[in-house]
């Protein structure tokens, strides 16, 4: 299963893509706590969307969305993983590391 999904971003994503303003990364992790290969999405803006990023966490077998933080788009800015908001990236960050380490 793990092969499959490593395929699959690999083919999607090659870890690094340009998409009109954005450079696109990912890290992927599989969880034994968890048994799952989560997927972490990082979009981090160029030009003149320096500044904007956009993370966001999936269980990537099951497609799964657990949370995000976007940050630099005014009202659209978000904290929230599995339903419980944040206040920053670092708070966002502390809430994903159960899911990203074992």
């Amino acid at each position: 299963m793990w092969k499959a999904s490593h395929r699959r971003l690999d083919q999607e994503y090659n870890n690094k893509s340009i998409h009109d303003n954005y450079v696109t990364r990912y890290h992927n992790h599989y969880s034994l706590r968890f048994n799952k290969c989560f997927f972490l999405e990082i979009n981090n803006g160029l030009g003149d969307f320096v500044g904007k990023k956009l993370f966001r966490l999936f269980d990537i077998n099951e497609d799964v969305y657990y949370g995000s933080y976007i940050e630099g788009f005014g009202p659209l800015d978000m904290c929230e993983m599995e339903e419980r908001e944040c206040q920053t990236e670092e708070e966002w960050r502390a809430l994903i590391k159960p899911f990203m380490e074992d």
